[in-house]
């Protein structure tokens, strides 16, 4: 499961988020934007070396322009609202053109309430994004990663302090082309927990999570150990903890352990968390500082599992009520584990980046934005190192 976010590292997406929130949108509220990005690093090569994709096509760096088309419908109704976003995203590439595609991409999310005491949500997603070469070595294909989630949660306030419930889910992720670190996987999930939230909305609890995992049209192989399926399984505890009306801590930590079907050599286990501080330096300025260590299965003869260690620094500054910057600083390390036969080293990644955004919004209806991200990769396994910068700059039009 978390591999299908793992995915996505390094990738640019197609509509950049805006650093203000907006007014609440109407009932229907369709909207069309266009995005041009620079990248002089595209395939996240080493210095020096230059891609053999294409015949006469040598170029390391690449621009592409992302136009998209979508609506938003959001309606409430008595207890309940419904909100349904969808949009068409074109890719196309000035130089690679074998990596122009179109993604549709949506969500569909229904905020259900019984009563005031039993709420949840009902909830189907959809992307479709290009795997990043950050992850993907294959230089002259057009892998596409689709990723497809179902849920349903319900919470029920039983009186007093305490809350109970759960969730059941699913996710299918999938790729247009094989990928042997990333197959196709279908997990379904089934997680309870129990809360204590207190009147100054601060929380304490406890949860779980059992998952089956099937990976589509992966054959067992005994001679590299690759297997059918497998079942997961997860506890933990989590809080919440408002300090004052300017800061905000969120901790969750958990004990995760993965048992494949066939075979043990695979299975893996360990701690995984998440610490975020949300601290509202003034009325127009917000710090938000997230720490997550992760663990997730990575299937090479090198490795059987990935852990993930991730630290981002964001600040943000609402200059006026039109302008905003903001700047993203993120270290992520990749430690590969779990070699199949004794190796020498265990590759061992850090990605260091830097983001400066930049959005005004003249009117309502568009926004525009700006954004500058340089990052650079240090790894113990030699070819991995890599340096990239990516320029883009975009609008969002919305009626």
């Amino acid at each position: 499961m978390v591999m299908a976010l793992l995915v996505l590292i390094g990738t640019v997406a197609a509509a950049q988020q805006p650093l203000i929130l907006q007014p609440p949108d109407e009932l229907f509220s369709p909207d069309i934007s266009i995005s041009h990005f620079d990248d002089d690093n595209l395939f996240r090569l080493p210095a020096g070396v230059t891609p053999q994709v294409l015949p006469g096509q040598t170029e390391r760096s690449d621009d592409w322009t992302v136009t998209s088309l979508g609506f938003k419908i959001d309606k409430e109704y008595s207890l309940q609202r419904f909100t349904l976003e969808a949009d068409v995203d074109r890719y196309d590439y000035s130089t690679y053109h074998f990596l122009d595609f179109t993604a549709f991409n949506g969500n569909a999310n229904w905020a259900w309430s019984a009563t005031p005491d039993v709420t949840g949500h009902l909830i189907f997603t959809r992307t479709e994004v290009l795997n990043s070469f950050t992850d993907f070595a294959i230089l002259d294909e057009r892998n596409i990663n689709i990723n497809q989630t179902r849920r349903f949660d319900i919470d029920w306030s039983t009186g007093g302090a305490i809350h109970v419930g759960g969730a059941v889910d699913q996710l299918v992720q999938s790729n247009t082309s094989p990928v042997y670190e990333l197959e196709d996987v279908r997990i379904n999930s089934v997680e309870p927990f129990i809360n204590y939230v207190s009147v100054a909305d601060n929380s304490i609890g406890l949860y779980g999570r059992a998952s089956t995992g099937d990976y589509i049209n992966q054959v067992l192989n005994p001679a590299y150990q690759v297997d059918t399926g497998f079942t997961e399984h997860e506890v933990g505890a989590r809080a919440t903890y408002i300090v004052d009306g300017q800061t905000n801590l969120f901790a969750q930590i958990g004990f995760l352990a993965r048992d494949n079907d066939h075979f043990g050599s695979r299975n893996f286990h360990g701690v995984d968390g998440v610490l975020n501080w949300t601290w509202d330096l003034s009325g127009k300025t917000t710090l938000v500082t997230t720490a997550t260590r992760t663990l997730s299965a990575y299937e090479t003869p090198e490795s059987s599992y990935l852990i993930y260690n991730k630290i981002t620094v964001g600040p943000t500054w609402e200059v006026t009520d039109q302008v905003a910057l903001g700047m993203r600083l993120q270290d992520t390390q990749y430690r590969f584990e779990g070699a199949l036969t004794p190796q020498p080293i265990l590759r061992d990644d850090l990605i260091h980046s830097v983001q400066l955004l930049a959005q005004w919004q003249p009117v309502r209806e568009l926004t525009l934005l700006s954004s500058l991200t340089h990052s650079f990769r240090n790894s113990n396994f030699p070819g991995l190192q890599f340096s990239d910068q990516i320029v883009s700059i975009g609008a969002i039009l919305k009626f």
